[in-house]
């Protein structure tokens, strides 16, 4: 009961909101999603704070499937049932697909077979994403093992080479890594940087707020020239030292949320705004230098799905099932509607097209070149 009224509350919320309301009322609305999720990422963060048991079971009654599928015969390989919902996006490296499970802690499969290698046991859910560094005997993961844990793993026999407890609170973005050193934000309020070699605490920085909420726990840290970018949900974008962790700039200008990305060079640093602007940021100078925004061509947005750049272009994407590329001087190129939810990631392949998924559990991949019979104008 408790789990089914937030759930509609939240329906409720984002179904009222029109493109024809006027600001006040969206972000009236936006607070009023803030409270919803307050629930939901109790219950997604750790059974131990969650206010309300019925929020537990949901997520233990809902069987969830990993597949693995052949797109050039278009026909599924293998796949593997978990006993509650799958909240992170599998990794494939080294032959082996690894997936965090909020009922089966860390699994890895063999890419081919389906064949399980190894499996890591975890007292409380998985629901971050992972990052994949080196090749060979060297490759490691560093992921999050459920509430108030960060690891570094090796890929090839699932040994855990360090653990850090930071005390509560999910890491459900992505991590980073450069220059040796991991960057990760949590549901606790903090952003941590850790040497990546020995899971050692370098520094950790905090946006002052009280709110739990307003936590950089599900962003993706971007990382050049020596600085740290962030844009949490406190709608502003921070500047950090990477290795002092210091503020060198915060702008609050644009109403920044969650979803970013980093052109190759490390030039540009790109933010979706909640107003569906792409906002791209110059990382040299040491105050806020914005280069341009340009509408995206969905509107209002909250989305966490990051930016994702590939050949001179920047993919977006929306809570309704609409992706748009901008070219990365700011050109708006197209914008398409896939689906009716919102986007999980956009993933580049090695021959350049662009997989989606959405949270309906639909997946849309993007040609290195989309056909023009396929793109919307954007008004």
């Amino acid at each position: 009961p408790g789990y089914k009224e937030c759930i509609d509350r939240e329906a409720e919320c984002v179904n009222r909101v029109t493109k024809s309301a006027s600001t006040a009322q969206l972000e009236a609305k936006d607070k009023e999603r803030d409270k919803t999720l307050q629930f939901i990422y109790s219950m997604n963060g750790s059974y131990k704070v969650c206010p309300d048991e019925t929020l537990r079971t949901p997520a233990l009654l809902v069987d969830s499937v990993l597949r693995a599928y052949d797109t050039r015969r278009n026909r599924e390989v293998w796949r593997q049932r978990f006993g509650g919902a799958l909240y992170t996006t599998p990794l494939v490296a080294e032959g082996l697909v690894i997936a965090g499970t909020t009922t089966d802690g860390l699994r890895a499969y063999d890419a081919r077979t389906g064949r399980e290698r190894w499996h890591i046991d975890t007292p409380t859910p998985i629901v971050g994403q992972g990052l994949v560094d080196g090749r060979g005997s060297g490759a490691a993961l560093y992921i999050g093992l459920g509430n108030g844990t960060m690891a570094k793993i090796a890929v090839r026999d699932g040994r855990i080479l360090w653990r850090y407890d930071y005390g509560g609170g999910q890491s459900q973005g992505q991590p980073a890594l450069a220059d040796g050193k991991l960057v990760f934000g949590a549901w606790n309020g903090h952003l941590h940087c850790l040497d990546a070699a020995t899971g050692k605490l370098g520094w950790k920085w905090t946006n002052g707020s009280k709110s739990l909420f307003l936590s950089p726990g599900n962003i993706v840290p971007r990382i050049a020239g020596g600085r740290v970018f962030i844009d949490a949900p406190d709608r502003a974008v921070t500047c950090l030292d990477l290795a002092s962790g210091s503020v060198v700039w915060r702008c609050s200008d644009y109403k920044a949320r969650e979803a970013s990305g980093m052109s190759a060079d490390g030039k540009r640093f790109y933010v979706k705004t909640m107003d569906g602007e792409l906002l791209a940021i110059d990382t040299a100078p040491d105050a806020f230098r914005r280069l341009w925004i340009t509408p995206a061509g969905f509107g209002y947005d909250y989305t966490a799905c990051p930016v994702t750049v590939s050949g001179g272009i920047a993919y977006l994407a929306d809570r309704s099932g609409n992706v748009a590329a901008v070219r990365e001087d700011g050109t708006p190129l197209w914008c398409v509607k896939c689906c009716n939810s919102a986007a999980n990631f956009i993933t580049e392949a090695p021959d350049g097209s662009l997989w989606a998924t959405f949270a309906e559990g639909k997946i849309f991949r993007i040609p290195p070149h989309a056909p023009a019979g396929h793109k919307k104008k954007i008004p």
